[in-house]
């Protein structure tokens, strides 16, 4: 099966926008091809905002929910570590929001 490359051109990425940019061009790609994997270039990325990762995250599980996989190419350590500093904490929420909530027969 074919895949295409988005190529991301800015230097340094901030918004959830230019995520939700880059779903919206993966799905146009999709669309009009017969691709199911997408490859983002980050090879000219420096930084990438905690946000930007958070909403890039959500744009991979959703488009990972829609059969698309998306993989990330040339990505710098400082980005690559932004993104997993972001799994990290989303990790640790869960846990913490699963550890809070009991099923009714704990209670007492």
């Amino acid at each position: 099966m074919k895949s295409e490359v988005i190529y991301i051109k800015k230097k340094s990425v901030g918004f959830r926008e230019d995520a939700l940019m880059i779903e919206k061009r993966v799905k146009k790609i999709v669309a009009l091809k017969v691709v199911r994997t997408v490859y983002i270039d980050f090879s000219k990325v420096i930084f990438i905002s905690r946000s930007f990762a958070d909403e890039l995250i959500n744009v991979t599980g959703n488009l990972k929910k829609a059969g698309i996989t998306l993989i990330y190419k040339n990505i710098s350590a400082n980005v690559k570590k932004m993104i997993d500093i972001v799994k990290s904490t989303r990790k640790n929420i869960y846990k913490s929001i699963a550890s809070s909530y009991t099923s009714p027969n704990k209670r007492s």
